[in-house]
């Protein structure tokens, strides 16, 4: 089963001026950081962490191991803090973020000083949520920008996350359980018990603090001049978050035109909203199910919907004058561009179809968006890739959604017909836009996969135009008219319809898009397939198979000499983890301190032997960051957004990512075309230290795996020769 993860991380940071929204017309260009980088993401972690412990040192009088561990929290949370500053999922400098700053202005009007504290951030995700931490930073994801009806509701929400940081509930939720572990005997309890038990209490302590932060925002709201009656609204709002942001039966007809059209029984696919995908479920993932979380850590939406409706109920209404009447087409530019960057981000994160559904519902008023038609060309594309590679696509099904029914239609078409659907969706853009390289790209390699795949078919089978309208008569008179549910007589006659619309299927949707190009691009599919092929039966035999294990073993004791003269080396981590027992259990924990310290070391270690070794290591780290390499923050972005997408393409031919141009431009400007992607583990504990190291060739995506281990006892020149046999394997020239 093919697992796919959303990044719960987020960057948070803040722009200082305003940039004013542009109108949406033929083409779009997903938001980027623009101006000065904010002086939150120049301060190392540590230097955050001793900061806020000696603010909360001076706050309370705290001793013995209570103080430890709110030291840890406070330590762990910059740490944290600064990883998610740094990940790319954040905006400043943006019209998005600008707007949430005037918003929450607006709501602390009466408290500027508490305003100059804090800091106000969209991100770049999809989902419905807004979050406070206990340094005073909110941030608004770019979903619930999408989804609220109103600048009212914003500032609601804007309100609520307020309360959480002028109560500290963060850092107080944290000291209450800490406290309750260390007043309680829970030696006579089993582990789960004891699990169980805390879950419980930090349960109790979210729920009052969500219930207290309501109260507390909703005075506050009250104060900033809003319309009382949005307050309650933003519930009704929320209790739908998990709906895409306008209901809509997804029509297939949006990918017909009069040369083509879907079977019936795939479009009938198309209008159950409840998911019916076929899908085998593992051992795995019902131990999986059974150890997720059960405990809800907000009270009751409907209880909490109530209690405002009291409290709005006892505050005074005032007259429609006397209300705060945001500018509504700032609001409706703002939110029709948070609108636009969802199918990107479901693109990023692999949620297919809900990045097809979203830029479906959009290119409904933007019909030459190109943006949106190539959103939907890379997800069609990569899906039709993991079927050919044989990964199952698991689809998170929301309830009752329509995007139920666009998964439902596509997943229960059969394989085949999904391709040949799927080039001809290729081959038409190509023609509407011949110069785009990755729609070029990703049409010639839909014809590689179906040589390769389906060889059974070619396009030798498919029609010639002047042959169409016959078969599309024909098609016609089996089915009735387009839009129209046909009706046979008999399932005799209803299977022998299916058979013969089966059999015109291939016939007829390649025909409009066949002409000398696509021959000659066929050819050329043809003998890259037979390549592909005769290497892939020669590994699978037993010679190929002693080959590769000698291969392997050669670079095992050996190691591999690439030859490479420049390489861009990205954001290189590294990770000291101390490990504990806890009831027989291994916990494993990060010593923040001491990796921030080692990462120091080890760039500089790599900048020394590249160096020597006559290597030319181009590092784009955020080390290197000044508030005004905002083009560097956006390189940084893009080159790990595509790092991720290669890592989840990896069982995959090659594949381009969504955002395989902007990486080919900044590898031009470097003048690199190789990309080194490091990870560093070292746990003392079991003489463990671990290099994850991977070179990407930039045009391809294709990976060459360099990673290493050694189970010693370690030591600065141990892992300074493991560094130097890295640098070595690139820099060397492959000998004969």
């Amino acid at each position: 089963m093919r697992t796919r993860t959303l990044s719960l991380a987020v960057a948070l940071c803040w722009g200082a001026a305003a940039v004013v929204a542009q109108p949406i017309l033929g083409d779009y260009t997903p938001l980027q950081c623009a101006g000065e980088i904010p002086a939150t993401f120049l301060v190392s972690a540590s230097e955050k962490a001793q900061q806020a412990i000696a603010e909360e040192s001076g706050s309370e009088d705290e001793s013995g191991k209570g103080k430890a561990s709110a030291e840890a929290f406070l330590i762990e949370s910059r740490f944290l803090t600064q990883e998610l500053l740094h990940s790319g999922l954040v905006l400043f400098g943006d019209p998005v973020s600008a707007y949430i700053r005037e918003v929450a202005r607006r709501v602390l009007a009466d408290e500027p000083e508490l305003f100059d504290k804090m800091q106000f951030y969209a991100l770049r995700v999809p989902w419905v949520n807004a979050m406070a931490t206990d340094e005073g930073v909110v941030f608004v994801t770019m979903g619930l920008m999408a989804r609220v009806e109103n600048e009212a509701q914003l500032a609601y929400i804007l309100a609520h996350e307020i309360a959480h940081y002028k109560k500290r509930h963060a850092l107080n939720i944290f000291k209450e359980v800490e406290g309750i572990k260390e007043e309680r005997d829970m030696r006579g309890f089993s582990r789960r018990a004891r699990l169980s038990g805390m879950d419980l209490i930090k349960t109790l302590y979210h729920q009052q603090a969500e219930t207290e932060a309501d109260s507390l925002g909703m005075l506050m709201f009250a104060r900033s001049g809003y319309d009382l009656d949005a307050a309650v609204a933003t519930f009704d709002m929320l209790e739908t978050s998990l709906q895409p942001w306008q209901q809509e039966e997804f029509k297939p007809a949006v990918f017909e035109d009069p040369t083509f059209r879907f079977p019936s029984w795939y479009v009938a696919k198309a209008k159950e909203l409840e998911l019916d995908i076929p899908q085998e479920v593992s051992l795995m993932d019902v131990l999986e199910e059974m150890a997720r979380p059960k405990i809800i850590t907000h009270p009751d939406a409907d209880k909490r919907k109530a209690a405002m409706a009291r409290m709005r109920a006892r505050l005074a209404d005032r007259d429609s004058d006397q209300l705060w009447q945001g500018s509504e087409e700032r609001f409706a530019d703002v939110q029709r561009m948070a609108r636009f960057e969802l199918p990107r981000y479901y693109l990023r994160d692999e949620d297919f179809y809900d990045a097809i559904y979203h830029a479906w519902l959009l290119l409904e008023h933007h019909p030459d968006n190109l943006y949106l038609k190539k959103t939907i060309a890379q997800a069609l594309y990569t899906l039709a890739k993991y079927r050919n590679a044989g990964l199952e696509y698991v689809y998170p099904p929301a309830l009752e959604s329509p995007v139920n029914g666009l998964a439902n239609f596509f997943e229960h078409m059969e394989p085949q017909d999904f391709m040949l659907f799927v080039v001809r969706h290729l081959w038409k853009l190509k023609r509407k836009v011949p110069d785009d390289a990755l729609i070029d790209q990703m049409a010639r390699d839909a014809l590689v996969e179906l040589a390769l795949h389906y060889d059974e078919f070619s396009p030798d089978q498919t029609a010639a135009p002047a042959e169409l309208p016959k078969l599309l008569q024909e098609w016609r008179e089996l089915e009735g008219p387009p839009g129209t549910t046909p009706r046979y007589s008999s399932l005799y006659k209803q299977s022998l319809a299916k058979k013969k619309i089966s059999e015109l299927y291939p016939r007829i949707v390649l025909a409009a898009v066949k002409d000398d190009a696509f021959d000659a691009a066929w050819a050329e599919a043809v003998e890259r397939a037979k390549k592909l092929r005769a290497r892939a039966e020669y590994l699978s035999s037993t010679r190929g198979r002693r080959e590769l294990a000698a291969q392997w073993e050669k670079k095992r004791r050996k190691g591999v000499m690439l030859g490479i003269d420049r390489v861009l080396v990205v954001s290189p981590s590294y990770y000291w983890v101390h490990m504990r027992m806890v009831d027989g259990i291994p916990v494993f924990e990060q010593d923040y301190i001491a990796s921030e310290q080692k990462r120091k070391w080890m760039l500089e270690q790599l900048d020394r032997f590249s160096k020597e070794l006559g290597l030319e290591a181009v590092v784009l780290d955020p080390a290197m960051l000044t508030p005004e390499k905002v083009e560097l923050f956006n390189e940084l972005v893009t080159l790990n957004e595509w790092l991720n997408q290669q890592a989840n393409f990896i069982d995959l031919t090659i594949t381009p990512a969504y955002n395989q141009q902007e990486v080919l431009a900044i590898a031009e400007k470097y003048g690199a075309e190789n990309m080194l992607h490091m990870n560093f583990a070292r746990i003392d504990e079991l003489k463990l230290w671990l290099l994850g190291a991977v070179l990407f060739e930039l045009e391809t995506g294709i990976p060459f795996d360099l990673s290493n281990y050694m189970n010693l006892k370690l030591s600065e020149p141990v892992e300074m020769q493991i560094l130097y046999d890295l640098i070595c394997q690139l820099s060397f020239e492959p000998s004969e």
